[in-house]
């Protein structure tokens, strides 16, 4: 079953509350489907990326659609000013 969460009627923090959980609490099958994603991501950068993409979301793109323009990071930073800032660091730091 989904479990609902309205952050209108309980509040934003009541929400992270429910969300939070320590590693613990998730089944390990979860812990070695992330470690092997991340792995096959690490490993074959974009293409893995595009793979996963495809089987779990259902969303099919070329790496071309990866890239992010100006002007959406604009848009990000007007959403959530300071969080695109540090996004753009760490990728300048990775040569992006």
């Amino acid at each position: 079953m989904i479990r609902r969460l309205d952050a209108r009627s309980s509040g934003v923090d009541a929400v992270v509350r429910q969300l939070q959980r320590g590693p613990e609490a998730v089944k390990p099958e979860v812990h070695r489907a992330v470690d092997a994603i991340l792995a096959a991501v690490r490993e074959r950068g974009d293409a893995a990326l595009l793979e996963y993409t495809a089987r779990l979301d259902g969303y099919h793109c070329d790496a071309s659609r990866l890239a992010i323009t100006e002007a959406e990071w604009r848009a990000a930073e007007s959403i959530a000013p300071g969080s695109s800032a540090t996004t753009r660091k760490r990728r300048r730091g990775r040569g992006g």
